[in-house]
C-alpha cells in the first residue's frame, strides 16, 4: 500500500478545477451540474467515463450520472500509474 488511505468523501488536495477537467475531458460546452459536479454522459472517452461511473458505484453514490472532482482526481491517478524501483531495494537487502 502506498499513499493516504482511500477516502471518496469529502474534498482531495490537488487535481485542477472542474471548469478544467469539463474543458479537457468533456463534450464542447458541457457545463457542471448546479452542484459543481460533473456529468458523466458528457464525458468524451469512453475508458474515462467507464471508470467515472464504477467509481460512483463503489462509493454508494444515489446520483450514478454525476461525478464530483475528487472522483475525477482520482480516475487521472489511476491512468498514469507510479513506477517504483524494486530492484534496487531488492539488492541491497540481498547483499
Amino acid at each position: 500500500m502506498r499513499g493516504a488511505p482511500l477516502s471518496l468523501l469529502g474534498g482531495r488536495i490537488g487535481g485542477g478545477a472542474v471548469k478544467d477537467y469539463i474543458v479537457t475531458y468533456c463534450k464542447p460546452r458541457a457545463q457542471p451540474t448546479k452542484y459543481g459536479n460533473i456529468n458523466i454522459k458528457n464525458v468524451t472517452q469512453l475508458t474515462l467515463r467507464t471508470i467515472l461511473f464504477i467509481i460512483t458505484i463503489l462509493e454508494g453514490s444515489s446520483t450514478l450520472h454525476v461525478a464530483r472532482k475528487s472522483y475525477m482526481h482520482y480516475e487521472l491517478e489511476c491512468l498514469e500509474p507510479t513506477l517504483f524501483n524494486w530492484r534496487k531495494g531488492v539488492l541491497v537487502n540481498m547483499k
